[in-house]
């Protein structure tokens, strides 16, 4: 019985809690649209509008450009066109000439000679 007198408390605290509570959100919710609504908060968040969307352009183009310059990339290797921007310029040397062909050097080596293993001698006692 000694739960009883807990909670008749609590069902009481959370009756008038509520009423009250309900009365104060409302009156902080009021407050709150009038700061809100007023002209400098309103003036401040046009101007964060007014930047978010110029950075939100100057981010998409250069994400545009990024896209060309990989795009013009990847179809020069595709096709094969890797010859240098500047017509006099001299070529470098080409990747193979460089670090060799693997294929070709696979094709020249040896095989590699396999030691034969012995088996250790028996000691005779």
């Amino acid at each position: 019985m000694k739960k009883l007198p807990i909670l008749v408390a609590f069902g009481a605290g959370y009756v008038l809690g509520a009423k009250a509570g309900r009365e104060r959100y409302e009156q902080i919710q009021r407050q709150s649209s009038k700061v809100w609504n007023s002209g400098p908060v309103q003036q401040g968040v046009q101007e964060a509008e007014t930047v978010a969307k110029q950075a939100a352009s100057a981010a998409g183009e250069k994400v545009v450009d990024a896209a060309t310059t990989a795009g013009s990339k990847v179809a020069a290797k595709v096709k094969g066109d890797d010859a240098p921007a500047d017509p006099v310029a001299e070529p470098g040397p080409t990747p193979d000439a460089v670090h060799g062909d693997p294929l070709d050097d696979a094709a020249k080596k040896k095989p590699a000679k396999k030691a034969a293993k012995k088996a250790p001698a028996k000691k005779s006692s």
